[in-house]
C-alpha cells in the first residue's frame, strides 16, 4: 500500500511487516537552511502535487505498479538563489540500509535480502531540440535536455535517515538553462519475479540505470550519447510442448529528436542482466559487460526500417520486431537461454534517437506496454483439432475419433440441425472427451453447443477458453484473441 500523509507532505509505503516513509524536509541556499512548508496537495489520478512547498519549489508524487516516483519542479528560480541541496527525511520500519555508488538499497533487517532501491536520480529542464516530436499524453523527456550530476549522501541523526540530494550547481546555473527544471528521485520496488523486465542504457552515462524510465531508447542523441533498450519477458504461461506459429515484440512509438526515418534492429542478449542495476558498462552489481554497452549477438533478429515521424494519437505509433520461432520455442524448453533482447540503431553515427513507451510509463500501461504478441498450437489433449492425427469411425448418430497422438476418445453427436431458420442456421452438438474430468450437466467428459466458456487457471496464471468438443485453448495477458486452432498470447 502506498499512501500520501497530507499533514506532512510524507509518502508512506506499507508492505507486509515493511512501513517506509519518506518525504522532503528541507533545502541549503548558500548555506541558510529552510524548511518545507505543510500545504495542501491536489490529487489527480495517480498524482499528487503540492504547490510551493519552498519558494517557486513544487513537489508532485507518482505512484506506478512498482514504484513511487517524485517530481521536484523548480518553477524559476528562487530569490535566495538555487538550492544547493535538498534533504529527505527517510523512517525506516524492519528495513536497513546501504549505498552502493550512487543508489540506496533498503534491505530487510533480519535477512538482508533488497526490498526497494532509492535510484540515482537525474534532472532535466524543458529545453526540446529543434525538430523535436511527443505525443502529449507521453510524458517524454528529451535526452539533450538529461543531466545525471547528482550526488546522492547519507547521514543519521538521532536513529533517523537524512538523504541529501545535491545537484551539479554548474548545469542548474549555466545561462543555458530553461525553466521549470525537474528533479527525479525515485523509490522502485525490487520484484525477483516480475513478468516483464525494461530498461535504457546510455553511453553517455555509463553508470547510470534507466530500469524507470518511462520510455526506451533506441539510437544517438545530438550531444553524441548512444541509447539503447534491454527487454525481456517471461514466457512461461505458455503450456509446455506448444508449437510456436509466430512470435513479434510490439513497442508504441513516443518521441524522436528528429522525424527523419532510421532502422532499429532488434538482438538476442547473451548474458544475464538486471533491470534495476543495468547500465552501459555493467549488467548489474556482480560485474560488467564483456563489451560496454551489452553483451549481444550481432546478427540481428529483426529490424524495422524507416522509423520516422511521431504520430499524433499512439495507436499509430506501433512498431513490430519479428522473433524467430525457434528462439520462443526454446525459451520454452530451457528458460535459462531466455536472456532478453537489445534495441538499438543499425546507424548508430546518425544522430537521431527514437523512443517508444516503457512498462513504466503509466499512459495506460496495459494497453501500451512492451509486448511480446506469440501465436502457439497447444498441447491440448481433448477436442478435435487439424494439427493433431485421428482415426474416426463412423456410429449410431454421430463419429468417433481416436487421438493418434494422445489416445483420447471422442464420441461427437450432432442431436439437431435446424437450417435456415429465420436467415440463420444452428446446430447442437454434444461431445464426450475420455481425458476429460469436468462435469457437465451430460456428465463427466461431456461438452456442448452453448458450453463455451472462460476461466482462470490459477496454477499458470491463465485465462483459458473451452469451446465446444473440449479444446481448452491458453491465453495469457490482457487480450484474448483465439483464432480457431491458435492461441495468441500477449505478454
Amino acid at each position: 500500500m502506498k499512501k500520501i500523509d497530507d499533514e506532512t507532505n510524507n509518502v508512506q509505503v506499507t508492505e507486509d511487516h515493511y512501513n517506509l516513509d519518506i518525504g522532503l524536509k528541507e533545502i541549503d541556499q548558500t548555506g541558510e537552511v529552510t524548511p518545507a512548508k505543510e500545504v495542501v496537495g491536489v490529487a489527480t489520478d495517480n498524482q499528487i502535487q503540492y504547490e510551493n512547498v519552498f519558494d517557486n519549489i513544487s513537489t508532485i508524487y507518482s505512484v506506478g505498479e512498482n514504484f513511487v516516483k517524485e517530481d521536484i519542479t523548480i518553477n524559476q528560480k528562487p530569490e535566495k538563489g538555487l538550492p544547493q541541496t535538498f534533504s529527505y527525511q527517510l523512517s525506516l520500519e524492519n528495513l536497513s540500509y546501504e549505498q552502493i555508488n550512487n543508489q540506496i538499497y533498503l534491505k530487510d533487517a533480519s535477512t538482508g535480502e533488497m526490498k526497494y532501491v532509492i535510484e540515482a536520480p537525474f534532472m532535466y529542464d524543458a529545453y526540446k531540440p529543434a525538430g523535436y516530436q511527443s505525443i502529449d499524453s507521453v510524458n517524454s523527456i528529451p535526452e539533450e535536455a538529461k543531466s545525471y550530476d547528482i550526488t546522492l549522501k547519507t547521514r543519521k541523526e538521532n536513529n533517523t535517515l537524512w538523504i541529501d540530494l545535491i545537484p551539479d550547481a554548474a548545469w542548474l546555473q549555466d545561462k543555458e538553462r530553461q525553466y521549470p527544471i525537474v528533479i527525479d528521485p525515485t523509490i522502485v520496488r525490487i520484484q525477483g519475479n516480475s513478468k516483464m523486465e525494461d530498461t535504457t542504457i546510455r553511453k553517455k552515462f555509463p553508470t547510470q540505470t534507466g530500469g524507470n524510465d518511462t520510455e526506451l531508447g533506441a539510437g544517438t542523441a545530438t550531444d553524441g550519447n548512444i541509447v539503447r533498450s534491454l527487454l525481456k519477458f517471461d514466457v512461461t504461461p505458455i503450456p509446455e510442448k506448444s508449437v510456436i506459429m509466430s512470435a513479434d515484440v510490439s513497442l508504441y512509438l513516443s518521441s524522436t529528436n528528429d522525424s527523419s526515418p532510421i532502422n532499429l534492429s532488434m538482438h538476442a542478449m547473451k548474458r544475464s542482466w538486471d533491470e534495476n542495476t543495468a547500465t552501459w558498462n555493467n549488467y548489474g552489481t556482480a560485474g560488467g559487460w564483456t563489451t560496454a554497452g551489452g553483451d549481444f549477438n550481432t546478427t540481428a533478429l529483426s529490424t524495422v526500417t524507416g522509423v520516422s515521424s511521431v504520430p499524433s494519437n499512439v495507436e499509430d505509433g506501433i512498431q513490430r520486431w519479428s522473433i524467430p520461432t525457434t528462439m520462443v520455442s526454446g525459451w520454452l524448453t530451457n528458460p535459462n537461454t531466455n536472456l532478453g533482447l537489445l534495441l538499438k540503431s543499425t546507424t548508430e553515427g546518425t544522430l537521431i534517437y527514437k523512443k517508444f513507451i516503457s512498462s513504466e510509463n503509466t499512459t495506460n500501461p496495459l494497453a501500451y506496454k512492451p509486448k511480446l504478441v506469440v501465436t502457439y498450437k497447444t498441447p491440448n489433449r481433448l477436442g478435435l483439432e487439424d494439427y493433431w492425427d485421428y482415426a474416426s469411425y463412423d456410429i449410431s448418430n454421430g463419429v468417433n475419433y481416436v487421438n493418434l497422438g494422445t489416445n483420447n476418445n471422442v464420441l461427437q453427436y450432432t442431436d439437431f440441425s435446424l437450417f435456415n431458420y429465420a436467415g440463420f442456421g444452428l446446430d447442437f452438438t454434444r461431445t464426450y472427451n475420455s481425458k476429460d474430468f469436468e462435469k457437465s450437466p451430460f456428465g463427466y467428459g461431456w461438452s456442448f453447443t452453448g458450453s463455451e466458456k472462460l476461466f482462470y487457471n490459477d496454477k499458470y496464471f491463465n485465462v483459458e477458453y473451452k469451446d465446444a468438443d473440449g479444446t481448452v485453448m491458453f491465453t495469457h495477458g490482457m487480450e484474448i484473441s483465439i483464432l480457431h486452432q491458435q492461441v495468441i498470447m500477449i505478454v
